[in-house]
């Protein structure tokens, strides 16, 4: 009877104990980052082990260049099988015919909390929009967001966009950019802005010039990556919706900003003390297709796209 009760106690408590994914059962998954905080869902994933839960090996890689052109180019390529990017960079690529399929949301913009500003130099005399007229300004990608809401923020405060001249830089390069005077302004986010206000100053929440909120990046493969690995694509999108309910929780920004530190070297203090990014919980269609025509009436697209055209069924 003691050794029945043992064997059922045993089964009991295999019963109730949580499943692991065993190493050698996770299909890898090869993903792409520029790597900032707007970036930095798929550390928080791989640490809180939303990934592994699900059982997928995230192998994940840094391109630090800017959000509309290295992950793209990797991705596309075949060299990762998923990255984030800025909306309207995976639009253009659409719009020439390559089959990008977004996944899930990444970074939202929101008035109240904007984790991405328009910086001069702190000393300097730019005022005004009208300033900025013929200048050079950094942007991250030079057919993504920041140079559309640039475009739309100087029209609405009476400068002249068409007389500037767009430059792409890494978000970690700019302040540094901007307080020797390589450029005069730079759209830049978080946390290299948090860092760079020692020696620049925020000019304007040039993103307002779109909307007060709105999804700006996405989390994206390919049509023909989906075709072959569909439960893998079908995961990914789980983990990253967990994972932006988990990073979008405030009782939860500094474990985040300690995941953070490590992935990008920056100090835990900067990271904590800047405003952090809001993740999307799911694909806001309206307020992104806003951006979308945004960015044709100022160029970065050739013509008007459904946004609905381009998410994955998964």
């Amino acid at each position: 009877m003691r050794r029945a009760s043992l064997l059922i106690l045993g089964a009991a408590t295999l019963a109730s104990a949580p499943t692991y994914v065993r190493a050698q059962d996770l299909v890898t998954i090869r993903v792409g980052t520029p790597g900032a905080d707007a970036n930095a869902m798929v550390y928080y994933a791989q640490e809180m082990g939303f990934f592994r839960k699900l059982g997928l090996d995230a192998q994940i890689t840094k391109l630090a260049k800017g959000s509309g052109s290295a992950v793209n180019a990797a991705v596309i390529g075949g060299a990762l099988d998923v990255g984030e990017a800025d909306v309207l960079s995976l639009s253009a690529a659409y719009e020439h015919g390559v089959g990008v399929a977004l996944l899930a949301g990444s970074a939202v913009y929101t008035s109240s909390a904007p984790t991405t500003e328009l910086i001069v130099a702190k000393d300097g005399s730019i005022k005004t929009a009208a300033d900025l007229n013929g200048s050079t300004v950094a942007v991250l990608s030079l057919v993504g967001p920041t140079r559309v809401a640039f475009a739309a923020w100087m029209e609405r405060s009476g400068g002249d966009a068409s007389s500037v001249k767009f430059v792409e830089f890494a978000a970690s390069e700019m302040g540094a950019a901007v307080a020797r005077g390589a450029v005069a302004a730079a759209m830049i986010n978080e946390p290299a802005l948090g860092a760079a206000l020692g020696t620049c100053r925020v000019l304007a929440p040039a993103y307002d010039a779109i909307g007060k909120k709105f999804l700006f990046s996405a989390w994206f493969t390919t049509q023909s990556w989906i075709k072959k690995n569909p439960l893998a694509a079908r995961k990914f999108a789980s983990a990253m919706r967990e994972t932006a309910a988990w990073a979008n929780a405030p009782a939860n920004h500094q474990r985040s900003a300690e995941i953070l530190a490590g992935a990008s070297g920056l100090p835990v203090a900067v990271i904590a003390a800047s405003t952090r990014a809001t993740y999307a919980e799911s694909i806001d269609i309206r307020s992104t297709q806003a951006l979308i025509d945004a960015a044709v009436r100022y160029k970065s697209l050739e013509r008007a796209l459904d946004l609905r055209s381009m998410i994955a069924d998964v």
